[in-house]
């Protein structure tokens, strides 16, 4: 589903001849740093190739960090930042890269060492970045969990990056999603006054989840939805309310309902009363219960799956957690499923 980026930066070794006070000698500064463009662009993925992603010992020396970018896999956009590493981080240079897959790009910052940071997905405008000259004003601008493309996430990266440093690096950029998976539900009342009860009219929502945060603060929720309950009137202003709100067709039975579905939400990192929860929703022997299960703090581009059994009536507020004699569940976590690299092995 992602995209891998993959970056090597380089530096010339003090006290020996390099390439660029070669060219520079011969051709003139301008011209050389022309024909030097031409080069990595033509060269790049032969040295790819042969490049190893252990560093090397750091140089003792300051200069410009080059970056040489080789894409593999789509995306729609993908912007590159080069900050100063010191305060106050200001804007050295940026870079809009070749959406092409397979595409080499060259991009440079300033003197000194750098934070890279690399956006993806976030807008098709370039334009939109007029007003980013600090890493503190790209770092402050935030994402709507509504404007998110499943089909190509928003990414987000980031490196701190020694001058003079010559070595190989992988950033590899991920996402701020939260995916919460309910695989399957079943339901069990036996020794009950209601065995035999089925579940009827099934939802499964989200609570307390985040829809607004900034891709580089991600641990810091800006805006929630569902405070507590499902919120009909919020749902329905939403393009994607099945990203939060989701109803399971049928009736659930003892056997396991493989359900397959899939809620998103923004990391959360509470794990107390303002912590995110799966909620259950279903009429049971004719009457509403919810069953609120409360999740652990949720952390971007992780998946969160769940396999859920219903023992005994629910809680009659959605905002109660369930007990533990309500439901037996099993939460498996793992990382986003990310592509791996198919065009570049280093």
């Amino acid at each position: 589903m992602m995209s891998l980026f993959s970056y090597i930066f380089l530096s010339t070794k003090p006290g020996r001849p390099s390439l660029v006070r070669a060219f520079s000698a011969r051709f003139g500064r301008r011209t050389s740093a022309a024909l030097l463009m031409l080069f990595a662009a033509l060269i790049a993925p032969a040295f790819l190739l042969a490049c190893s992603v252990s560093p090397v010992e750091p140089q003792p020396r300051t200069g410009h960090t080059q970056i040489y970018i080789t894409r593999a896999g789509e995306t729609a956009s993908a912007d590159l930042f080069f900050f100063d590493a010191t305060p106050p981080h200001r804007l050295s240079s940026y870079t809009r890269l070749p959406a092409t897959e397979g595409s080499h790009s060259c991009a440079s910052s300033g003197n000194g060492a750098a934070i890279a940071v690399l956006l993806s997905n976030i807008t098709d405008d370039p334009y939109s970045w007029a007003d980013i000259d600090s890493y503190a004003s790209l770092s402050h601008r935030s994402i709507l969990l509504d404007d998110e493309p499943l089909s190509a996430p928003r990414l987000s990266g980031e490196a701190f990056l020694e001058a003079g440093w010559s070595r190989a690096c992988v950033l590899s950029p991920c996402t701020s999603l939260v995916k919460v998976r309910l695989l399957d539900l079943s339901c069990d009342f036996s020794g009950r006054q209601y065995e035999g009860a089925t579940m009827q009219n099934v939802k499964a929502y989200l609570t307390r989840a985040c829809v607004e945060c900034q891709p580089l603060r991600s641990d810091r929720p800006l805006s929630w939805a569902n405070p507590g309950m499902a919120d009909s009137v919020a749902l329905a202003k939403m393009k994607h309310p099945e990203y939060l709100y989701r109803r399971i067709e049928g009736t659930i039975g003892p056997e396991p309902r493989q359900c397959g579905i899939d809620l998103y939400t923004y990391p959360n990192p509470e794990d107390g009363p303002n912590a995110t929860s799966l909620v259950l929703e279903a009429d049971i022997h004719g009457k509403r219960c919810y069953y609120p299960l409360r999740l652990p703090p949720l952390i971007r581009n992780t998946v969160y799956e769940l396999n859920v059994e219903i023992t005994r009536m629910g809680t009659p507020d959605p905002d109660i957690p369930a007990e533990n004699t309500m439901a037996r569940t099993s939460l498996k976590v793992r990382p986003w499923e990310t592509r791996p690299p198919d065009t570049v092995t280093f």
